[in-house]
């Protein structure tokens, strides 16, 4: 017996050993090395009144961001841009940003081998994230409902391809998904297309949008990963349909609780959804728990970004829903601890006079997100 408990934690030591000998730390290429200044000029939306009140300035950037090019770095109008900036490209499946600069701020950018694998070779730096605006497409199996890379130069048999009626025409399923950088952040723009057609096909397109928030709770200082299929599976049954769904990283609260970057970041992408394919018969919010906070505030902070919300598992504001929280561990600190008569709080209906919410011992909460 002692013989085998020794050879398991010799093995296991060992094999920990070879991975870290041999395994490269996955953060040790994402590193950022220095950090760049912001541009203390960038404009701040001044807000004197309540800011549904305050206009906000023209864009001037020309929509649509071409294939190849990256978008805008700096916001419109939500001040200097948030430095060091942890880029999230590559673990979002879409490679190495671009080079920005030679000064060492920002993350490391490395020559690639004949593979695509990042060599030891530094080529430069790149402080804001930014990727070149690509054009991708994918198809669901007609077996499994996987989503699976649809690659034009050698495309698989259609009897592979799970088909969907639109407008009375059995199509195949097969998504168009443009993604690149706004304002730093990854935005994708996902629909069903015919991939034979091109950039700006709309042939079956609904007319109608979709723009996907998402929770979370975060401070800033990363990207974010956000991808074609994460957004295609997520939205499946609405695009099925027609439906084009839009998305941007700096719209999940897990990465960005600035709600008026959010704001204007998710201004853009809209905006260069409509430079493509025009005006939308509406535009409607989903997403959950911060997904639904960042509705409420986008709806109350007067934008015409949403013409309806869909906030799933929300709350009214943060401070009301964190008082419970932080009085528990108090609270139970005192009836375990603190209290005279620790007994009387083994009565659970005792605690629930007390803290004013339903108290279960040992009841299992679940949250789906």
């Amino acid at each position: 017996m002692k013989k085998s408990i020794f050879f398991i934690v010799f093995l296991t030591t060992f094999a920990l050993c070879a991975y870290i000998y041999f395994d490269e730390n996955p953060y040790q290429r994402g590193q950022v090395i220095g950090i760049a200044k912001a541009d203390p000029s960038a404009y701040l939306l001044n807000i004197s009144q309540h800011i549904s009140l305050e206009s906000r300035p023209v864009d001037r950037y020309e929509f649509p961001i071409a294939i190849g090019a990256s978008g805008p770095s700096q916001s419109l109008y939500s001040g200097p841009n948030q430095y060091p900036f942890y880029c999230m490209t590559v673990r979002s499946g879409m490679g190495q940003p671009l080079i920005d600069n030679q000064l060492g701020q920002g993350i490391q950018i490395y020559q690639t081998d004949p593979e695509g694998n990042p060599t030891d070779l530094v080529l430069g730096y790149s402080k804001d994230c930014a990727l070149a605006t690509q054009i991708e497409y994918f198809y669901r199996g007609k077996i499994d409902g996987g989503i699976k890379q649809y690659d034009l130069m050698s495309s698989p048999n259609d009897a592979k391809i799970k088909k969907v009626i639109i407008n009375g025409q059995v199509v195949p399923e097969i998504y168009r998904v443009e993604h690149g950088t706004i304002n730093r952040f990854i935005y994708v723009i996902a629909m069903l297309a015919d991939p034979t057609k091109g950039r700006l096909d709309q042939s079956l397109w609904n007319k109608r949008l979709v723009y996907q928030f998402q929770g979370g709770s975060g401070i800033g200082f990363r990207q974010g990963k956000e991808s074609g299929p994460h957004i295609i599976q997520k939205r499946i049954d609405q695009l099925k349909l027609g439906y084009a769904v839009i998305t941007s990283s700096a719209n999940k609260t897990s990465y960005t609780y600035n709600m008026l970057l959010a704001e204007d970041t998710a201004m853009r992408v809209k905006r260069q959804f409509i430079s493509l394919y025009g005006e939308p018969l509406y535009t409607v919010g989903i997403g959950g728990s911060g997904g639904g906070l960042s509705q409420y505030l986008l709806g109350q902070n007067g934008t015409d970004l949403l013409d309806a919300l869909m906030p799933l598992y929300s709350y009214p504001d943060m401070v009301s829903q964190t008082i419970y929280a932080l009085d528990c561990d108090l609270l139970n600190s005192f009836y375990a601890y603190k209290s005279k008569n620790s007994k009387l709080f083994d009565n659970w209906s005792t605690r629930s006079a007390i803290e004013g919410m339903n108290a279960l011992a040992e009841h299992q909460q679940k949250a789906v997100f």
